[in-house]
């Protein structure tokens, strides 16, 4: 989150384009609790720092399948 928090601020970055995430061909791979920190606690840091008071981030793309 410390590396999102930074990138964000020093960089100017103002859209986020969200694809990243544990999916169905992971299943066999990774425990649950792999995909609840990647797929939900990463989702919301993304979120939490674009929204975060200093941010430049103005635009959030999240796409909720790798399948499309």
């Amino acid at each position: 989150r410390a590396l999102v928090r930074r990138v964000l601020r020093d960089e100017g970055i103002t859209a986020i384009v969200h694809a990243a995430a544990r999916h169905k061909p992971h299943i066999g791979t990774h425990d649950n609790s792999e995909f609840v920190a990647v797929n939900v606690q990463g989702t919301l840091n993304l979120l939490e720092e674009a929204a975060a008071p200093g941010s430049t981030v103005d635009r959030f793309v999240f796409t909720s399948t790798t399948s499309l």
